[in-house]
């Protein structure tokens, strides 16, 4: 059995029920409530299990400083938990399915989707012109 990241340790009871990931999310705290950590760990999650590709999750929030520190969040968690897998995967001298779509994950890493609302919007209108009439 493959350890959860050791960037999980630490959470409180409503942070991991944050890490369910048989339902969507909106998280709405304070200042300093974890919400970005928690976030990136479920995306982290979403890839690790294989539910999601990069290019097919997305989180967006309100200003591109916040988006910012989430990519990066989720790419320092992403490397992280590569180093993770890649250690483990040493010890045991078998393959690790996780590792695989981790590494494919930070290859394809700048296809994310991780914005502000004002840049989720822009980018659909811009995939989707013709279907929306511009």
């Amino acid at each position: 059995m493959i350890p959860p990241p050791k960037s999980t340790s630490g959470l409180n009871e409503g942070q991991r029920a944050a890490l369910d990931l048989s339902r969507d999310l909106l998280v709405d705290a304070g200042a300093g409530a974890g919400k970005t950590q928690v976030l990136a760990l479920r995306v982290l999650a979403l890839l690790e299990l294989e539910l999601a590709g990069i290019s097919e999750i997305v989180a967006f929030t309100f200003t591109d400083k916040a988006a910012a520190e989430m990519r990066d969040r989720v790419q320092r968690l992403l490397l992280e938990r590569i180093a993770e897998l890649e250690s483990l995967q040493r010890q045991s001298r078998e393959p690790l399915p996780q590792l695989k779509a981790l590494t494919r994950a930070r290859a394809e890493f700048s296809l994310n989707r991780i914005t502000t609302v004002h840049g989720f919007c822009h980018r659909l209108l811009s995939d989707l012109a013709w279907e929306a009439g511009l």
